[in-house]
């Protein structure tokens, strides 16, 4: 699949993936384009994939108002191989968990040079929500003014290596605990 200068505004699904829903071995490329006020009831406001053999690049897009019902205002990662988000600006999305990204069962995932601003989650991870995985990589981005109830910015759970490198950490906030990282069971 691949997706270019394109705009996506206002789709819903009922279920999962607002915008994109794999559930098959899948190579995706999504460039240059924007997301606005796309919404999912429960997961992935605008992409959704549970995929082992899945390879997603994500590069040079916008989204704005996203939301899901339960988890990954933007995108939720189910058993997914490797998934990179780079050049992004991620404003205003909301989700109970993870107002970004969710994620569990995941080998690899990177986020650089990217902006995550005035994300919400009315529960856990104003931004990125991730249970087991094997690598995470966040270079160069900026996380400012994310909420959430536990993990202002990123819960993470049985990380096995976490890098991250030349980011800017602002006026993030956690109602409960983790005004930027909510952590357990790294190794």
């Amino acid at each position: 699949v691949s997706i270019k200068n394109c705009k996506f505004y206002n789709n819903i699904a009922k279920i999962s993936g607002g915008v994109f829903h794999f559930e098959a071995v899948v190579v995706a490329t999504i460039l240059q384009s924007k997301f606005r006020l796309n919404a999912a009831d429960l997961s992935g406001g605008v992409l959704y994939s549970k995929n082992l053999l899945s390879l997603i690049f994500i590069y040079n897009c916008t989204v704005i108002n996203s939301q899901a019902g339960l988890s990954g205002g933007i995108m939720h990662l189910e058993i997914s191989s490797f998934t990179s988000l780079s050049k992004c600006v991620f404003y205003q999305n909301k989700a109970d968990t993870g107002a970004v990204l969710t994620g569990q069962d995941i080998n690899y995932l990177t986020l650089s040079d990217s902006y995550l601003v005035n994300n919400v989650a009315t529960k856990k991870s104003g931004c990125l929500d991730i249970l087991r995985i094997s690598k995470i990589q966040l270079q160069n981005i900026d996380i400012i003014s994310n909420k959430a109830k536990f993990g202002g910015c990123c819960s993470f759970s049985h990380v096995d290596n976490l890098l991250v490198n030349n980011c800017s950490f602002l006026k993030n906030s956690a109602f409960k605990k983790g005004g930027v990282f909510y952590l357990n069971a790294l190794t």
